[in-house]
């Protein structure tokens, strides 16, 4: 019986150990896992808020183009403000769109970055032609077309009103963390 002579004060010792150090370790795994998830949704949530002021912004520079006069040189500026924009909140809602799971939320997102796209598109094609000379009728030409079609549901821009107001609830929804 010498060979199974067992100390089981060591034996003791070593479960003691194992037991101080796995407990500790297994609350410090599940903390930095709920950790992960709830950044993870913060850092969602505040992309959310930054692509809502950026869309707000977006539609003010369209109403001040429609709705006051201005010079050549601001409505110029102000295009580019816009184009600017545009490419920004694409960007934005193509990063939210790969990190949330709601198909719902997912789909607002889409249509409004589609509406938003047609948009860019038009007012690039009228501004790629202009000269100084004819930068007038340029600035006259997208004007009158966005007066005509930009809220209507029938045209060129389907849906951007309802598009936008849809995209601004969906984003406060998420950056109040509810997706």
């Amino acid at each position: 019986m010498d060979f199974c002579a067992v100390n089981w004060g060591y034996v003791k010792d070593i479960i003691v150990a194992l037991i101080s150090a796995g407990i500790p370790s297994f609350v410090a795994w599940k903390i930095y896992k709920r950790w992960k998830v709830q950044k993870g949704s913060e850092v969602i949530a505040c992309e959310a808020k930054n692509i809502f002021y950026d869309v707000c912004e977006h539609r003010k520079h369209l109403d001040y183009l429609l709705n006051y006069e201005i010079s050549n040189k601001q409505a110029l500026t102000s295009f580019n403000h816009i184009d600017d924009l545009i490419i920004k909140i694409n960007d934005q809602i193509s990063f939210l769109c790969e990190n949330i799971t709601d198909t719902k939320h997912k789909n607002s997102l889409e249509t409004y970055q589609r509406s938003i796209s047609k948009l860019h598109d038009h007012i690039n094609k009228i501004m790629d032609g202009y000269d100084d000379n004819n930068l007038v009728n340029s600035i006259v030409e997208i004007r009158e077309s966005l007066e005509k079609n930009l809220d209507k549901p029938d045209s060129y821009f389907k849906n951007y009103k309802h598009s936008l107001a849809k995209v601004k609830l969906v984003l406060s929804e998420i950056s109040l963390y509810n997706f």
